[in-house]
């Protein structure tokens, strides 16, 4: 399994100050199967954040899992193009009630 960790709250999982959710996150990527998947501008954001210096030692033990940039792009515009059509839907049924 694999998770994620948007860039504004990385300090409470990297940084040295972590709350209780933060602690058990990072026990789970580095105790058991979990690992972080990472990215593109994800990545880049990361890297200007505590995460840093963890990730220098991570990428040696597996702990993080990266994805090419061009895979992100392609399911972002798949979920994109989901929600899109789910709204479209969404305002046809309501239009469709609305004249009957």
């Amino acid at each position: 399994m694999c998770g994620i960790v948007d860039a504004n709250v990385a300090h409470e999982v990297f940084g040295s100050d972590r709350p209780e959710a933060g602690v058990k996150f990072l026990d789970w990527i580095e105790a058991r199967n979990g690992r972080l998947l990472v990215s593109g501008q994800l990545l880049q954001e990361l890297n200007q954040t505590p995460f840093r210096k963890w990730a220098r030692n991570a990428l040696n033990y597996g702990r993080i899992r990266r994805v090419s940039e061009s895979d992100v792009d392609t399911k972002t515009l798949e979920l994109r193009n989901e929600t899109c059509r789910a709204r479209e839907i969404r305002r046809s049924r309501i239009t469709e009630g609305t004249h009957s």
